[in-house]
């Protein structure tokens, strides 16, 4: 049903369950389920000055910190860490530990914002995956990237996908009987 007086979504009631909702004016601040097939859970949402997501607790666990940077870009969201270009904003890697392991992610961009290079490794395996994206004279008139990707094995997958690509695999197509056309 809905609060009478906020019209808020108060609660959804089925059959084998119920759900709880809680606000702090317009915010959402948790919810709640219950029902007799079902464990009792939650999650609770507190808030900062801003309106922005400080804290997440599911059930009676540790909350989750989340913290932001002077123009609200998220910084940290509990072990995760988000670096960021400080000119553009753009995300240029995260890092989280947990259990002893640590993964790292990687990105790069070219000159309007398009993604040049993302790499992904944990700490014992520097070169998990890798890709680049990269536009030559053709791509670039027609606006598809080709696709190069480094695997961590070393085995390199490379595809370039373009006009002249497409155009070859409908006029030449390939039966697998190993005949072109007839």
């Amino acid at each position: 049903g809905y609060d009478p007086t906020t019209g808020q979504l108060a609660s959804i009631t089925a059959p084998d369950a119920t759900v709880s909702f809680a606000y702090d004016g317009f915010l959402p601040t948790g919810e709640a389920w219950q029902g007799p097939d079902i464990a009792t859970a939650t999650v609770t949402r507190t808030y900062d000055n801003n309106f922005w997501l400080s804290a997440l607790q599911v059930n009676s666990e540790p909350p989750i910190s989340f913290f932001y940077d002077d123009d609200g870009l998220l910084t940290q969201a509990g072990m995760l860490t988000v670096a960021r270009d400080p000119a553009t904003g753009l995300l240029t890697g995260t890092t989280l530990t947990a259990g002893g392991n640590t993964v790292t992610d990687t990105r790069t961009y070219a000159l309007f914002g398009e993604p040049q290079h993302y790499q992904a490794g944990l700490t014992t395996a520097n070169d998990l995956y890798e890709v680049d994206y990269e536009r030559d004279a053709l791509t670039d008139q027609l606006g598809s990237p080709r696709l190069v990707v480094n695997v961590a094995d070393g085995t390199i997958v490379q595809r370039m996908l373009n006009a002249l690509d497409l155009i070859r695999e409908v006029l030449e197509p390939d039966d697998r009987c190993g005949s072109r056309g007839s």
